[in-house]
């Protein structure tokens, strides 16, 4: 994704890069959708938009989000796509009719990093700002309920990812830092 308003599909081999125009403002995030059929981006602008990447044009805009919008993570199974955006919320929507589900999940700075465990069960995000640490939080997934557990680690939030064995979260911050956790 660029500050050129564009998206580029760059092959791995041989082959002419790809590229995808319409957004007015800023490209910040992009995900692939599980069967690789589809790719999410979303501007600074606050709207996500969907693409068919057989015909490489949009299929649908979710205008749903408030400010920027700094990360997406679609769920295993493709159904549901989670943002992370300046307003710190972060908001599920249902890929299909492009509804929101449910009500924003809360902290205390931009939410900067989302991401769904492997079985989809669970929503992870991680915010910067907000004060002395950044906290990164679980959630049912699509439910808006916290888990009880809050990570906190100095810094702010800029990465974060499950094993694929769903049993450790590891979590990269602006302190030069990486954690796992159980």
């Amino acid at each position: 994704c660029s500050n050129d308003r564009t998206v580029r599909l760059w092959p791995i081999g041989d082959g002419e890069c790809q590229v995808l125009r319409g957004h007015t403002d800023q490209v910040y995030a992009v995900a692939f959708h599980p069967d690789g059929s589809r790719l999410a981006t979303a501007a600074r602008d606050g709207v996500v938009w969907l693409w068919d990447l057989a015909r490489g044009e949009e299929v649908a805009r979710l205008p749903w989000n408030k400010g920027f919008v700094w990360s997406l993570a679609f769920s295993p199974c493709g159904r549901t796509l989670l943002t992370g955006c300046e307003d710190a919320g972060a908001r599920f929507f249902l890929v299909g009719a492009g509804t929101l589900i449910g009500k924003p999940l809360y902290h205390e700075g931009n939410v900067t990093a989302v991401a769904f465990s492997r079985d989809g069960a669970l929503a992870l995000t991680a915010s910067a700002g907000g004060g002395p640490d950044t906290a990164a939080r679980l959630w049912d997934a699509p439910n808006e309920l916290a888990l009880p557990r809050l990570l906190l680690q100095g810094g702010e939030f800029q990465a974060l990812a499950f094993s694929p064995e769903g049993n450790v979260l590891l979590t990269g911050s602006s302190d030069a830092s990486a954690r796992a956790w159980d």
